[in-house]
């Protein structure tokens, strides 16, 4: 499911997925997807992300709490460079 949280963040659940690995590699898929450049009426546009990850193997916890950790972890990527994944285990 994804979610429009903001002007410019979005929030991705994905259900079933406890690894850290899993997590980090979907992290850099979609990273590598939206870096992907685009060209609209002839001129090439380029945007890219920072994403910050969270991962709860409970299966009832609170989403809320889980935003607030991946929002933590993205301004983390944030301070130390553009375009790096952290994982919140």
């Amino acid at each position: 499911m994804v979610a429009r949280l903001g002007r410019d963040e979005f929030a991705i659940v994905q259900i079933d997925m406890s690894n850290p690995e899993e997590a980090h590699a979907l992290s850099w898929r979609i990273r590598d997807t939206i870096d992907q450049p685009f060209e609209i009426d002839q001129l090439s546009i380029s945007v890219s992300a920072s994403i910050g990850t969270a991962i709860n193997a409970e299966p009832f916890a609170c989403l809320s709490e889980m935003l607030d950790q991946a929002d933590s972890e993205l301004y983390r990527v944030k301070r130390a460079m553009k375009r790096l994944q952290l994982v919140a285990v």
